[in-house]
């Protein structure tokens, strides 16, 4: 598209500051990788709201903190802008992005139909992802005249637009698919940006951070230094509820249940054979005589044995009395009458029973929840079938300023 280009479009995702060692480095205190092997798509809602009370279980109950957002101090501060109070649009999806124009933003100059150079501050580059069934190339994206929040900076590449883009600190090695046009890439250093900005656009990646980070996305938005406001016909509703009450209770449940279950044998070492005269062939018509190893057991059979010793060893502990009170703090081992009793108490029995039903119902709803959300995010047909890191429908709702949303 031929025509003007001025002003600087600053553009920054939220998940820019949820550090995701699934995606990134590493970090101790963030805990196991796997908690953060997630399903995102934002064509589907559960997967940004109801789906964070399960991943905020996942947490509590492997006895970490849910994960907050990170650096979100000062960030503001390492920008400049060309008026005294910048505007701002935000919403959940980076989507609408791909459809700003600098008349959005009442800049003064006439007839501006572009962005001179958009910066993008993402965990995600945004600008193409090839995959099976999709556009391989800028060419073919082109041609399907469709866009989504993973390919909305393709818009602004058709327009001419420079495209800049700074990946976190967490995340140096950046996407595992290449942009599918040019794009000068850099790791943030959490340095200043010497450049001045026009205008600012800020997305709240719902589906990729978690509902219990929105108070800081309310932070970082209060901290802006301009005037900041939703996007006009974007879907939008903040704060989403608070997972972390429930996911406590679930996984409280979860605990008091497994308490007082057995752990499982540690794995023992065989018993040492004492050493003994080199084996001879026999005579399989007669029987062996007998030599210094006779009777003793097999490698396998000491292992089963030491084994069953363990087993009624915990038996043994298991039916101890129970011991005077334990000084506060020490762990309580219920004895077998402790045991007895609590089975032949009727209310005592319920109200196990009244806990595995609930424990089971809300992991009977996080399966149908979890079935459903990949039934509705990856629908049969070639179209749908395409592992896209943002799938979404197409886009063409009206603009701030009347007009339509641009089709290639």
């Amino acid at each position: 598209m031929e025509g003007t280009r001025q002003g600087r479009l600053l553009v920054v995702d939220f998940d820019f500051f949820f550090h995701n060692p699934f995606e990134g480095l590493p970090a101790a205190h963030r805990g196991d990788p796997m908690l953060y092997d997630w399903a995102h798509s934002e064509a589907v809602p559960f997967l940004q709201d109801g789906i964070w009370t399960f991943r905020a279980e996942d947490f509590y109950r492997a006895g970490i903190t849910p994960p907050r957002c990170e650096q979100l101090d000062g960030f503001w501060d390492r920008f400049t802008f060309t008026t005294a109070s910048p505007q701002l649009f935000y919403a959940d999806s980076n989507l609408h992005a791909g459809r700003l124009t600098p008349a959005h933003y009442s800049l003064l100059e006439p007839g501006p139909t572009a962005w001179r150079e958009v910066h993008l501050f993402d965990a995600h580059h945004d600008s193409g992802y090839p995959h099976r069934h999709g556009p391989a190339t800028f060419e073919e994206w082109r041609e399907r005249g469709e866009y989504s929040c993973e390919d909305w900076m393709l818009l602004h590449h058709a327009n001419g637009s420079r495209l800049l883009h700074t990946y976190p600190t967490w995340r140096p090695h950046g996407d595992s698919h290449p942009p599918m046009v040019p794009l000068e890439t850099h790791i943030d250093d959490h340095g200043p940006v010497a450049a001045p900005f026009d205008a600012v656009f800020l997305c709240r990646s719902g589906a990729w951070v978690p509902s219990w980070c929105d108070d800081q996305f309310t932070q970082l938005l209060n901290a802006f230094p301009g005037h900041a406001q939703p996007f006009p016909g974007a879907d939008w509703s903040h704060p989403r509820p608070d997972p972390l009450p429930q996911a406590r209770h679930h996984a409280a449940l979860f605990a008091g249940l497994t308490a007082h279950l057995p752990a499982p044998p540690a794995p023992t070492a065989p018993a040492a054979v004492p050493p003994g005269p080199a084996p001879r062939t026999l005579d399989m018509n007669s029987s062996p005589e007998p030599d210094a190893t006779h009777g003793l057991p097999r490698p396998e059979e000491a292992a089963a044995a030491d084994q069953a010793a363990v087993r009624k060893e915990r038996a043994r502990e298991l039916i101890t009395r129970a011991a005077p009170a334990q000084a506060e703090g020490e762990e309580h081992t219920l004895s077998y009458e402790e045991f007895r009793a609590r089975c032949e108490d009727p209310e005592a029995l319920q109200e196990a029973l009244r806990r595995i039903a609930e424990v089971e119902r809300a992991s009977h709803q996080r399966l149908r929840q979890n079935a459903a959300a990949l039934e509705a995010s990856l629908p049969h047909g070639p179209e749908a079938a395409a592992p896209a890191r943002r799938a979404e429908p197409t886009h063409h709702d009206t603009l701030p300023d009347g007009s339509r949303s641009p089709r290639l």
